[in-house]
């Protein structure tokens, strides 16, 4: 829903609005060409504009520009008690483009932030608590590398009692085969523990952390 009446409309935004809403290169194109002439609009018809370059924005993943625009946005929409744009709820929009550039720019406690401050609004929000997951996911403990680590190592020691065994073993050194096999079968199975528990702890650790976030609000 557009915030100006079709018969007030300037010059300038009856321009912007020529341009199709999938052309989001062409939207920062002209809005950055008609800065100043945009920042002399009315309210109404700057706030919509703004709002309709910072979409863009988002859209090509322009993260840092956003952060420079949308603060000024959130502000607007706020003083001017501003509830929907074109059918969303503007406000927490806004927050979600915002949580989700700082979280590209893995800037994660920022992100992390502006999603509890969603969930504080409605805990049901689907999107900040999956991002906040995810931020959740990233800060995973240190013994999460290790489990890794170590994984990365008994896969190289199976390989390397493969080799051994087709290369060495087999021709000249047939009574060292049972303990090579199993060496090979535990390094393997460790290793694929090993991958395995490093996936599953920082989900089960997230997990619970998320629960108690969306508890506490």
């Amino acid at each position: 829903m557009s915030l100006v009446p079709f018969t007030y409309r300037s010059r300038i935004y009856y321009e912007f609005a020529e341009i199709d809403r999938s052309e989001y290169r062409s939207i920062i194109e002209f809005y950055e060409e008609n800065r100043k002439d945009i920042d002399s609009l009315d309210f109404e018809e700057y706030l919509e504009l703004n709002l309709v370059y910072i979409q863009a924005l988002f859209e090509i993943g322009a993260y840092n520009e956003l952060l420079g625009s949308i603060d000024e946005a959130l502000y607007m929409v706020i003083d001017q008690n501003i509830r929907d744009f074109e059918g969303k709820d503007i406000y927490a929009d806004l927050l979600e483009k915002k949580a989700a550039a700082l979280y590209n720019l893995r800037r994660t406690e920022e992100a992390m932030h502006v999603c509890r401050e969603l969930i504080r609004m409605n805990k049901n929000y689907y999107m900040a608590s999956h991002l906040l997951k995810r931020c959740l996911l990233r800060k995973s403990p240190k013994y999460v590398g290790r489990l890794r680590a170590i994984s990365i190592f008994s896969l190289l020691i199976t390989s390397a009692s493969f080799g051994l065994e087709l290369i060495v073993l087999e021709h000249w050194l047939q009574s060292w085969f049972p303990a090579v096999i199993l060496v090979r079968n535990a390094s393997l199975i460790s290793g694929i523990a090993a991958l395995v528990a490093s996936w599953l702890a920082p989900q089960f650790v997230s997990t619970i952390q998320l629960e108690k976030i969306l508890q506490d609000h």
